[in-house]
């Protein structure tokens, strides 16, 4: 990942916070402190199953570019990648 840039992962939102948008300020805050920090880009990945955590996101500033799915084949990892429709 090139410098300037973060990775998130393993967002989940509890039930009990979910529809209070708690996830969405936290994001925000997070976003703003690390631009402060002067980080350029923020990735996250969200597993497709989380539609709480998808449906959040989409109230932010991250949009979605790429989707993967990770399989395995005969004892091997294949992961294949593919482009969003979604901007």
């Amino acid at each position: 990942m090139p410098s300037g840039d973060i990775h998130f992962f393993d967002f989940f939102v509890f039930q009990a916070f979910r529809d209070r948008r708690v996830n969405v300020a936290l994001a925000l805050e997070i976003l703003y402190r690390l631009a402060v920090e002067n980080v350029r880009r923020a990735h996250i990945e969200c597993a497709a199953w989380n539609d709480s955590q998808i449906r959040s996101l989409c109230k932010t500033p991250f949009h979605r570019y790429t989707e993967a799915i990770k399989s395995t084949v005969f004892g091997n990892t294949v992961v294949i990648w593919r482009r969003s429709d979604v901007a």
